[in-house]
């Protein structure tokens, strides 16, 4: 395998593309840029035509990114009261349990630091994908015979492609931009700032809509996206936006741009700066009805340091213990053919026939516990397996409890044994939201004995919380 050869493969709604650059001094320059229409979007479909694209090319596993579209994404941000990363870690954890429409355990999440405030807070950007968006995607990859590392979300893909063309044109990245990437069927809006995405949106609107009757959609979407972001103060003011795309009518979307928000509109190509081996010819990317390439672009050339990776955790474990235990039985075969081939030469003498044995023995003797370690960690694997498949599953108690919890509880600890008795612990600011979420479990008809064991105030970053414990019985029992 090349490990210096990264692949990106991006599937859409119409087309599925794959892309490579060669890892060389200085950067990555493309190698490849090829794609294909998605004639059957079934899971069958799609798995056959991958199958066709890569069979006679070298895909490395280590170094295959699979991309997430936007649409398919729940992205959040956060201010949260620590600056630690283990801390910062848990806090994420706790604040989705609340923020989410489904269970934390039921989530891939990854985060990103944006800023940290010289009161010991910061704020970062969340992004969280189901498992069950997550296995598809992963089975579609497997079942064509490919094993990705990682999942990148399409807008961190732009994100990428923004850092890259300011670094070639030598541009400041402390200006905040909005980002337009227009695609076949859908465009992704990113706001981005000194190299830091801090919201992004998908738009039902693409390549077909422009300059036709529905324009006009596409303009408001952008538009409606640039108030939000302003108005929850998601990050740094807008001072100019991007068109990405290789079409003439996008000439028309940026009038149209300049005219509803006042600030400079440019339009950029998604094949600009790119730099790629002699022998590729960009300009018959041209001509592909407008088809963006952004995002493979960005994965693949830019300098970023931090990849936001949305494939389930246990993919990586799996694949290191497999590898583990395969290195040490290629050993321990290796010195049983060895030890036979010692044995079989007749023409040794006796002396160094039990010279040669011994030092087998001593050598076998080393490796055993190796061995046995190995035994132990594929147990482990299984009875790992065995957890996973029986996971016990509390989607009814989550989403009573999400529906009773006053917005500003966060909760640190949710324990459920197997009786049905059920330990809440949490902080919030307000001390009386306790009161009233104790309220909203007594008559909830799905607990019972519902007790507020203790409210404790405390400072925390010269805030005041209310830590607090609460008990009561889950009338509904476990699933």
């Amino acid at each position: 395998m090349k490990k210096n050869l990264l692949t990106t493969i991006e599937i859409t709604d119409t087309h599925i593309k794959l892309l490579q650059a060669k890892v060389v001094r200085g950067g990555s320059v493309l190698s490849l840029c090829t794609l294909r229409p998605v004639a059957d979007s079934r899971d069958e479909g799609i798995v056959k035509a991958l199958k066709d694209m890569t069979a006679s090319r070298t895909i490395p596993s280590e170094s295959l990114m699979g991309v997430i579209p936007r649409r398919l994404i729940i992205l959040k941000q956060m201010r949260l009261p620590s600056q630690n990363e283990r801390e910062i870690r848990k806090m994420v954890g706790l604040q989705l349990v609340s923020q989410l429409p489904y269970s934390v355990e039921d989530v891939v999440y990854d985060y990103e630091l944006l800023e940290k405030e010289s009161s010991g807070y910061v704020r970062v950007l969340v992004m969280a994908l189901h498992k069950e968006v997550s296995r598809r995607y992963l089975n579609l990859f497997q079942e064509a015979g490919l094993s990705p590392e990682k999942f990148i979300p399409s807008s961190w893909g732009l994100l990428g492609w923004l850092i890259y063309q300011e670094h070639r044109r030598k541009i400041s990245s402390k200006e905040s931009v909005l980002l337009i990437d227009v695609d076949a069927v859908h465009s992704e809006v990113c706001f981005c700032h000194d190299r830091k995405l801090f919201f992004s949106r998908n738009i039902r609107y693409g390549v077909k809509d422009l300059g036709g009757d529905q324009m006009k959609g596409l303009v408001d979407q952008v538009v409606l996206s640039a108030r939000n972001y302003r108005k929850e103060e998601m990050g740094p003011e807008v001072t100019r936006a991007v068109v990405v795309s290789t079409r003439p009518e996008a000439a028309l979307l940026k009038e149209k741009l300049q005219e509803e928000m006042k600030i400079p509109v440019d339009i950029s190509s998604p094949l600009e700066n790119v730099l790629c081996q002699k022998n590729m010819d960009l300009s018959t990317l041209k001509d592909q009805s407008g088809l963006s390439f952004g995002v493979g672009f960005g994965v693949l050339l830019s300098d970023m340091k931090k990849m936001i990776n949305l494939i389930p955790q246990e993919v990586h474990t799996v694949k290191q213990t497999r590898l583990k235990i395969i290195q040490k039985m290629k050993f321990a075969v290796l010195l049983g053919i060895i030890f036979l081939l010692g044995a079989s030469v007749p023409a040794i003498r006796l002396y160094q026939k039990r010279t040669h044995v011994r030092g087998l023995e001593e050598r076998l003797g080393r490796i055993k516990p190796k061995v046995e370690r190995a035994q132990q960690t594929l147990r482990f694997i299984r009875a790992f397996q065995r957890e996973m498949t029986g996971r016990v599953m509390m989607v009814p108690l989550m989403h009573e409890l999400n529906a009773l919890m006053p917005q500003d509880v966060s909760l640190r600890l949710l324990h459920l044994d197997e009786g049905g008795r059920l330990s809440l612990q949490g902080y919030t600011v307000a001390g009386v939201s306790i009161s009233s979420f104790q309220a909203s479990l007594v008559k909830s008809p799905l607990f019972k004995e519902v007790n507020l064991e203790y409210a404790t105030k405390r400072k925390i970053f010269n805030m005041e919380l209310t830590d607090f414990k609460i008990t009561a019985r889950w009338a509904a029992g476990r699933e």
